[in-house]
């Protein structure tokens, strides 16, 4: 089994698609970088044991000048360290369809990456995920940010404590993952204003947080109250729970 990609994957010009998904390849060369057909970019191997709650989430280390690759459209997982170019090159993949980042935590560190203004301006950007990812309290959404985005993943975000979402911003946003940020206070200001969302999934969120959004009790119920489906997942002596609020 190929454990690592050598330099020479230079030569595969042509080449449009790179699925790694399942290999124990856990960086790319920079060779990569030359590869400007490609379009997806499989990868989801590199162990990333600091995840409590999604052990098996894996993400990959990408070359610094990543941004070369501009008709990428699909890029698995990403790790991302306190690498501010990094994010700067990712937001020059202007034809990007979906991205996960994910950050590891160092010892007493907490979550490092401060995933900027760089990525709401991905113009193609139809799903996001992002895994302890952040490493502020009070991140905002701008007006006519991720203006095509459809999904989008916040997972254990562990300083997170407000979410603001400017009126325009992720104007066709469909669904809503919210994992384990458990010190966030309740939904994000302005979910009210996205008309299309039809789903917002609430995993191992804690019970504080899940009051303020009770059907005619929780003081934030107004501003859900359009969505289809809201649904929380939570573990119950041992085993997943889901329970459908909304």
């Amino acid at each position: 089994m190929i454990r690592e990609l050598p330099e020479s994957i230079r030569k595969l010009k042509y080449l449009e698609i790179l699925d790694l998904k399942g290999s124990p390849v856990s960086s790319l060369p920079a060779g990569i970088t030359q590869l400007t057909c490609l379009c997806q970019l499989r990868n989801y191997r590199h162990s990333f044991q600091s995840s409590s709650f999604f052990p098996d989430t894996h993400g990959m280390r990408v070359p610094s000048r990543i941004g070369r690759l501009t008709n990428l459209q699909t890029l698995g997982s990403v790790e991302v360290n306190e690498d501010y170019e990094l994010v700067r090159e990712l937001g020059k993949l202007t034809q990007l369809r979906r991205l996960g980042i994910l950050a590891k935590r160092r010892a007493g560190n907490g979550s490092l990456l401060y995933f900027g203004q760089a990525l709401q301006k991905l113009p193609s950007l139809v799903v996001l995920e992002l895994c302890q990812a952040y490493a502020g309290e009070e991140p905002c959404c701008d007006p006519s940010g991720f203006s095509k985005l459809k999904r989008l993943g916040l997972h254990e975000l562990e300083r997170l404590r407000r979410i603001r979402i400017a009126k325009g911003s992720v104007p066709g946003l469909e669904r809503l993952d919210i994992t384990a940020c458990t010190v966030l206070e309740t939904v994000p200001d302005g979910i009210e204003n996205l008309k299309n969302i039809g789903d917002l999934v609430l995993w191992y969120m804690p019970s504080t947080f899940i009051k303020t959004i009770e059907r005619n009790r929780g003081e934030d119920f107004w501003r859900v109250q359009h969505i289809t489906t809201i649904t929380r997942i939570y573990e119950s002596q041992g085993r997943r729970v889901s329970e459908t609020l909304l």
